[in-house]
């Protein structure tokens, strides 16, 4: 589980760097948009990966008690 976590805390981060900017998105109106849009996406990520971890562990907890 700990592997996962890690790997889509990269996957977040990766996502909002600016380093990694490009084009071809949707980005938010004024000078910085492009990466506000990353940092949004990484936040989106990150909330995505939140509601898998805690999923798993609910239908894992489940099986315990049946």
């Amino acid at each position: 589980m700990k592997k996962h976590i890690a790997s889509a805390t990269f996957l977040a981060a990766t996502v909002a760097s600016p380093v990694l900017a490009h084009e071809g998105h949707a980005t938010l109106p004024g000078e910085h948009g492009h990466t506000e849009a990353h940092l949004v996406m990484a936040a989106l990520a990150v909330v995505v990966v939140w509601l898998a971890v805690n999923t798993i562990k609910g239908r894992k907890a489940k099986r315990k008690e049946e």
